[in-house]
């Protein structure tokens, strides 16, 4: 599923988007839906960060080479005209989680 429409009196249109890997990166919630594509997020966006090197969909690029991290890293919650917050994950050898923070 690209979107869903939610039945409230300003259709606000809900996105899911899965980087090349197909892991679930994130969630952008907005007023318009132009296609596939449309990454609008003028009510919120929940952006995964599973790399260093790049976050949410990498910028749109394919090489998995540039996303070599399967656990999540970081967990980013935008709200418009509001605070930022992040969530962090630290694991251990086996992939386990150790640890997370705000």
């Amino acid at each position: 599923m690209t979107k869903e429409q939610f039945g409230t009196s300003t259709a606000i249109y809900n996105r899911l988007f899965y980087n090349s890997r197909g892991q679930f990166s994130e969630i952008r919630e907005g007023t318009t839906y132009t296609g596939p594509t449309d990454t609008g997020w003028d009510r919120g966006a929940i952006i995964n960060h599973y790399s260093n090197n790049c976050w949410g969909l990498c910028g749109g690029n394919d090489n998995t080479t540039a996303m070599a991290d399967n656990n999540l890293k970081k967990q980013k919650v935008y709200i418009p005209n509001g605070d930022t917050f992040a969530q962090f994950y630290e694991y251990d050898s086996p992939n386990r989680l150790q640890s997370a923070s705000h």
